[in-house]
């Protein structure tokens, strides 16, 4: 179950990032004007051993597809180089989201997500259809017995709050019951950059802040973690850049404050490297 658990996290880590990058095309980290085709982006981390090695280990690879407006068509999640899951988007005919469908390495169906909007057109609510995902375990091989204790357990609406510019300010995760599961909140400076991030648990108390520095290109330039106040984590990130200046290549250093707060924490490296195709 524990692996289940890690499992369902690095889900909705790629959920969570497509749910921002479909109201910004991906933001700031892309800054040529030349039309992105795909990103091919692998995620590596070490940790930090005593003598100051560590051996990389490949922790995420997706592929994200967008069309000639810069809408996200489809991202593959991908294991040791092969298909694990697909998450495709559909869109009206004003190219308004109006639900994506993340689909097994099979074809079949494992979560629908539906989005609702404000009278802005910013997407205010996400519904999220778990009933397929019942009947998966681990690796999302089906299985005879659901783990519908487990799921019943996992959010299944998000309520967003956003400004007039459509920065959102709030993300409230619900359980199917109407309780709530976590939230999210956010602060942005005046170039649009987000500075800040606190995470709320399930009984509406802070449990975490992280804060944000930027370059002059908006790439994220300083990360620092905080718990209860005492900040226990430093994250800072260098970059490699292609001739259209997108990079291609960001290493981020993290190093643990000695206080506390730290136990479950430890310096690594994680370095995310790119294949951005053109139009």
């Amino acid at each position: 179950m524990k692996s289940l658990y890690l499992f369902l996290i690095c889900i909705f880590i790629v959920l969570q990032s497509y749910s921002q990058s479909i109201r910004s095309e991906f933001g700031k980290d892309i800054v040529s004007e030349i039309q992105v085709k795909s990103i091919h982006e692998i995620v590596s981390k070490s940790a930090v051993d005593p003598d100051g090695s560590g051996t990389p280990v490949i922790v995420s690879e997706t592929i994200s597809e967008f069309d000639f407006l810069g809408k996200v068509l489809q991202i593959t999640v991908l294991k040791k180089g092969i298909q694990f899951s697909r998450l495709v988007f559909e869109y009206d005919s004003l190219d308004v989201p109006i639900r994506a469908t993340d689909y097994n390495n099979d074809g079949s169906i494992y979560l629908s997500i539906q989005y609702k909007f404000d009278e802005n057109g910013f997407i205010n609510e996400e519904i999220y259809n778990r009933e397929a995902q019942k009947s998966y375990g681990d690796e999302r091989k089906s299985i005879d017995i659901e783990y519908f204790k487990y799921y019943q357990g996992l959010f299944t609406r998000m309520i967003i709050k956003n400004d007039f510019m459509g920065r959102v300010l709030e993300q409230t995760y619900l359980k199917e019951n109407g309780d709530l599961s976590f939230k999210y909140s956010y602060e942005y400076d005046y170039l649009g950059n987000c500075t800040s991030t606190k995470y709320f648990n399930d009984k509406g108390s802070l449990s975490w802040q992280t804060k944000y520095q930027y370059d002059a290109l908006g790439r994220r330039k300083v990360k620092k973690l905080f718990k209860n106040n005492y900040m226990v984590q430093t994250t800072k990130y260098s970059y490699e850049i292609d001739e259209n200046k997108n990079w291609v290549s960001r290493t981020a250093k993290t190093k643990v404050i000695n206080n506390i707060y730290n136990q479950l924490l430890h310096d690594e490296t994680e370095i995310t490297r790119r294949t951005i195709l053109y139009y």
